[in-house]
């Protein structure tokens, strides 16, 4: 079936045009017109003589009634979410450090699933201009990829959520002699010393920065040695 898109908002053109090789869809000069309505009720896609309407509470279901429309999955009944939000932790901690294609590729088929955020679990892999070793020879990122990581997601009103490490797991950087006064043993912080508390807040500074998401996730965990 020929659907047109050019009735659409600037904005869900935009996340139109990132989605359509995924599902495959064009918009046609002689499709049926495709529209959007927002309600309270939930989330469908309506086939009506003249078109079809995208039912959505809210522009991070945008994508998801695109998938719906593509599979063809019409209705009269929303559905509504049971959750407010549905949110994945990517992990570019292990092995290599996804790079900016991936990470779009990735983000366009978390906001086709209908995911509201995605957490990007980064240990060591962002770059503190204090602390050049922080990272060292680790494909981290730079603050200029993590805005433009957030920019990306923000199309999908995806929020890109930080998940660090403020206790332990820290065992790539703290094999470097510069950050032996905040080792306490193997891949623990040092609890109690000034300097500890200083690199920590540098790491909660430069997300702040850099990513605009008020929420993050300090880890802590696994830190089986501690003290």
């Amino acid at each position: 079936m020929k659907w047109n898109f050019e009735s659409l908002s600037e904005q869900h053109k935009h996340i139109f045009n990132e989605l359509k090789g995924i599902l495959k869809l064009s918009s046609e000069p002689d499709g049926l017109p495709v529209s959007v309505e927002y309600t309270p009720d939930g989330i469908f896609v309506e086939k009506t003589g003249t078109g079809a309407v995208l039912h959505i509470q809210n522009d991070t279901q945008f994508a998801r009634a695109l998938g719906l429309l593509a599979e063809g999955a019409f209705s009269d009944t929303p559905k509504a979410p049971v959750y407010r939000r549905l949110e994945l932790q990517w992990d570019c901690s292990r092995n290599a450090v996804p790079h900016f294609d991936g990470f779009c590729k990735m983000i366009r088929h978390a906001a086709l699933m209908g995911y509201t955020g995605v957490h990007l679990y980064i240990e060591d892999i962002y770059e503190m201009k204090k602390y050049p070793y922080f990272g060292h020879q680790r494909g981290r990122y730079t603050a200029g990829e993590l805005r433009r990581m957030d920019e990306y997601a923000k199309i999908f009103s995806i929020d890109l959520v930080p998940s660090i490490q403020t206790l332990a797991h820290l065992m790539q950087p703290l094999q470097w002699k510069s950050f032996q006064n905040v080792r306490d043993c193997g891949d623990i912080l040092l609890a109690g010393e000034d300097a500890t508390y200083e690199l920590i807040e540098e790491m909660v500074k430069t997300m702040a920065e850099n990513l605009s998401s008020r929420r993050i996730n300090i880890g802590m965990d696994e830190a089986h040695m501690l003290g």
